[in-house]
Formats: structure tokens, C-alpha cells, sequence
């Protein structure tokens, strides 16, 4: 609980010091983001899955180098 905490003030305390040119170029982003998204839902979908498959490949091949080379 006090790590979310901590974590909340932080970002508190990041945004208060952070110059108007970055909130909005971070609101820019943000936006940017969520109109293609919602223009092409299914582009974000298959990158997720993508990613999450690139991922449990490249735990599968640790793993199995660190069972070789014990």
C-alpha cells in the first residue's frame, strides 16, 4: 500500500515540476495515440499478441540455454 503510495506522490511531484511544453507534447502524444487506436483497433491487438508471443519465445530459449549450459 505505501509503495502506491509513494508511487502516486512521485508522479505528483514530477508533473508539478514538469514545463507546460512537456504536458502538452505528452497530452499531443497521448492523443495521438488513442485516435488510432480507436481508427485501427486491430493494429494494436496483434502487436500485443505479437509481443506477448516474442516474449514467452524468448523465456522458452533461456530457459532451455540455461538448462544446457547449466
Amino acid at each position: 500500500m505505501s509503495a502506491t503510495l509513494d508511487v502516486r506522490t512521485r508522479t505528483r511531484q514530477l508533473l508539478s515540476e514538469s514545463s507546460t511544453a512537456a504536458r502538452l507534447a505528452g497530452l499531443a502524444g497521448f492523443l495521438l495515440l488513442a485516435n488510432a487506436a480507436i481508427q485501427q483497433p486491430g493494429l494494436f491487438i496483434d502487436q500485443a499478441i505479437g509481443g506477448l508471443v516474442y516474449g514467452m519465445i524468448l523465456v522458452m530459449v533461456s530457459l532451455g540455454l540455461a538448462l544446457v549450459l547449466g
